[in-house]
């Protein structure tokens, strides 16, 4: 092999790599994917954001800290949730990394939550009970069943290029599979009845 070819196929090799990127590995979209779902079971709702090509607040105005009832709610969410990376797919500067996901199903949790508050309320005669503290206390009770029903799904989370790393391309699906089905409980039961309200409103 001359000088010319020897000079020439290091260069190639070098635009080639400028091309995908050092960082965009299958480890480094594995290891992406993990961060994020670890900064959901600790709670670290902005470092989720952060591994995402936008930063969407999926949580903000559903996530309330100031509400003992909401907070244990999200807490058990990230302590429930399961997950095992099952595959990882690279194909140039986008990559699919496919997840098991397993959480309560928070829907039926939240049914119960509703009938035991209603039932001790109503056995409250005297009304002795502090209302929020009973709240609080019934959902950190109910989502820490070990018999709650549970949902399961193979979650693509769909990566691509930002500034030579890796980022998620945020949806409102990858939430609402490791809440187990939260982000649709709010908007079928609290956006959407709104949302017709308002309108009803606005024909009167």
């Amino acid at each position: 092999m001359n000088i010319k070819k020897l000079f020439i196929i290091p260069v190639f090799l070098l635009l080639l790599a400028g091309c995908t990127g050092a960082d965009l590995t299958k480890e480094n979209a594995s290891l992406l994917v993990t961060d994020f779902l670890e900064d959901f079971r600790k709670g670290d709702y902005d470092g989720m954001y952060a591994c995402t090509h936008d930063g969407y607040t999926y949580f903000n105005g559903i996530y309330n800290p100031e509400s003992q009832s909401n907070a244990n709610m999200f807490n058990a969410l990230g302590q429930n949730m399961e997950y095992r990376i099952k595959s990882v797919s690279v194909h140039g500067k986008e990559a699919d990394v496919t997840v098991y996901v397993k959480n309560c199903d928070t829907a039926q949790v939240l049914r119960d939550v509703t009938a035991t508050y209603i039932s001790a309320c109503e056995q409250d005669t005297e009304n002795q009970l502090d209302k929020d503290e009973l709240l609080a206390e019934t959902t950190k009770f109910c989502f820490s069943r070990a018999d709650n029903p549970t949902v399961e799904h193979d979650t693509v989370f769909n990566l691509i290029e930002k500034d030579g790393k890796w980022a998620i391309q945020s949806n409102i699906m990858i939430y609402d599979d490791i809440t187990g089905g939260y982000m649709t409980y709010v908007y079928k039961n609290v956006v959407f009845p709104d949302l017709l309200g308002d309108a009803n409103k606005q024909k009167e």
